[in-house]
């Protein structure tokens, strides 16, 4: 994780590139994604760690101290959303990605504004 924080820093995009690609093979934790998403700019690790938020059964209290209150708000409106719709609705994955970029369209967005920067 430092690698990847030190090659963001520096703009180092070879190094950035590799490094995120071997962090996505140790299986990071949906908590581990999100905080890691918004250090080094990964607006997709931030994105699948919220939707894997969404989907679980619970939320610790440990979570919210890392990822924040207002955020665990939002992901527990999400869910509620999900689970009302879904019995009715056989593209709840569909519909939970779109959920969850509607949400939180500005996070993501300045996310993907500077992770442009290292592509």
């Amino acid at each position: 994780m430092s690698i990847l924080k030190l090659a963001t820093m520096w703009y180092f995009l070879e190094i950035r590139k590799v490094a995120s690609q071997t962090l996505e093979t140790f299986g990071m934790s949906s908590v581990e994604k999100i905080v890691l998403g918004r250090e080094a700019s990964v607006s997709k690790w931030v994105a699948e760690g919220y939707r894997e938020l969404v989907a679980s059964e619970s939320i610790s209290n440990g979570k919210v101290d890392v990822i924040g209150s207002e955020t665990i708000i939002k992901l527990y409106r999400l869910r509620e959303e999900r689970m009302k719709r879904i019995s009715f609705n056989p593209l709840s994955l569909v519909v939970l990605r779109t959920s969850v970029e509607l949400a939180f369209k500005d996070e993501l967005s300045g996310i993907r504004a500077v992770e442009s920067g290292y592509v």
